[in-house]
């Protein structure tokens, strides 16, 4: 008996060290805002990446996502109420600010899938209250709001 717990505990050991190698290379997706990150009357700036987004109750802080290649790609709430993104290279090149529309969102937006350099953004309105999608494809190109 004794060894077959050892057995089963070694294998289950091994077994989280597999997932959790699995989960760190496949890139995160988590609430991003920079050291330094303010948010003052509802509309937050931050220090790496710029822009201002919305950031008061309902909205949240932005979020951003780690790609495997070591670039990160951030998305808020722009004051327009649109998702707007952004991507920072490796070598720390910041992209332009682009509009992914959508709005006038009420909620803020969230990462609901990641799987790499596939992404599926989520943001909502209230009334009517809805959820809309809107999906990264792995060459980097998003679809329409949905």
């Amino acid at each position: 008996m004794k060894k077959i717990r050892k057995a089963v505990t070694a294998l289950a050991m091994t077994a989280g060290i597999v997932l959790t190698s699995a989960v760190a290379t496949a890139g995160t997706a988590q609430a991003y805002p920079s050291p330094g990150f303010t948010c003052i009357n509802g509309v937050g700036t931050d220090p790496v990446f710029g822009g201002s987004f919305l950031c008061n109750y309902g909205i949240g802080k932005p979020q951003h996502h780690d790609f495997p290649d070591g670039s990160t790609q951030v998305f808020g709430i722009g004051t327009d109420r649109n998702v707007w993104t952004r991507l920072r290279t490796p070598n720390g090149t910041l992209s332009g600010w682009v509009s992914l529309g959508g709005g006038p969102f009420q909620t803020g937006v969230s990462i609901v899938a990641a799987d790499g350099y596939y992404l599926k953004l989520s943001a909502g309105t209230l009334s009517p209250a809805r959820q809309y999608y809107i999906e990264r494809s792995v060459l980097g190109i998003f679809g329409s709001w949905h």
